[in-house]
């Protein structure tokens, strides 16, 4: 039961072998494998990118424009919805983004 079945074994050896022999080292041909795993777009991640790309614009439109972070019509409405909601949802699926970035402003 804890034996790899034999088919295992070959399949790896031989890409292990083929690997070797195309100048590539197995260890790192796996290493490559691991970061391909990673560079997938999870829907977590997608959600953060959304999120990191809504408060980037958000930042732009109220840096760039003549809207002002308040009013007296809208009051902290455009400041809200531009800024802190985008935080609030990188904070939601990280909730130690802010003092890892806190963290990383005092190393400086």
């Amino acid at each position: 039961m804890g034996q790899p079945a034999t088919n295992e074994i070959n399949v790896r050896s031989t890409v292990a072998a083929s690997e070797t022999a195309a100048g590539q080292d197995p260890f790192h041909a796996h290493r490559t494998e691991e970061h391909a795993m990673h560079d997938t777009l999870t829907p977590r991640r997608t959600v953060a990118l959304i999120a990191l790309a809504w408060l980037a614009g958000g930042f732009l439109l109220l840096l760039l424009t003549p809207l002002s972070a308040r009013s007296e019509t809208l009051g902290w409405t455009p400041t809200f919805w531009l800024l802190l909601a985008p935080m609030s949802v990188l904070v939601a699926i990280k909730p130690r983004l802010p003092l890892d970035l806190l963290a990383a402003l005092m190393r400086r």
